[in-house]
């Protein structure tokens, strides 16, 4: 759900120590918190590749069997834009990756392994220096390695 891939973003965020704005539980007026944003960023998951197997229960006594759901590997390609409001411009393009491996069932596991391998791609774009450099300290990237979009 996108609610909670906004949560995962907004929280491993501020974990690195980004000010990320708009969190999902505000006491505030929304529209206040995104005015102060310099930027916005968005995501655009490119390629998702995943090896899954669904496990059943193997019998009426489903609470003496093996566990039961999803497991498996998931892998995501996610392309990231950060957007100058103040200059109405895309200034940085990058991607980055993420992967998962799970090897215990879990009724919910292919949404955990997509939310742990967003949430890898996430922390990927976090330690990408580029885009430290531009939201931290406002060193736009340099236009050579396709950094900035054409104008």
């Amino acid at each position: 759900e996108n609610k909670n891939i906004l949560r995962l973003f907004f929280v491993h965020g501020n974990i690195q120590g980004y000010d990320v704005v708009g969190g999902l539980h505000l006491a505030y007026d929304l529209e206040d918190e995104e005015d102060r944003a310099d930027y916005s960023v968005t995501a655009k998951i490119r390629d998702i590749q995943l090896d899954i197997c669904h496990r059943e229960p193997e019998n009426f006594m489903i609470f003496f069997t093996t566990p039961h759901g999803t497991e498996g590997e998931f892998y995501m390609d996610v392309d990231w834009t950060v957007y100058d409001a103040l200059h109405c411009s895309v200034i940085y393009k990058t991607s980055t990756q993420g992967y998962t491996k799970r090897r215990t069932p879990n009724q919910e596991g292919l949404m955990l392994m997509f939310s742990d391998a967003f949430e890898m791609a996430a922390h990927n774009l976090g330690t990408d220096q580029p885009f430290f450099d531009l939201v931290v300290n406002g060193v736009k990237p340099q236009k050579e390695k396709g950094a900035l979009c054409p104008p």
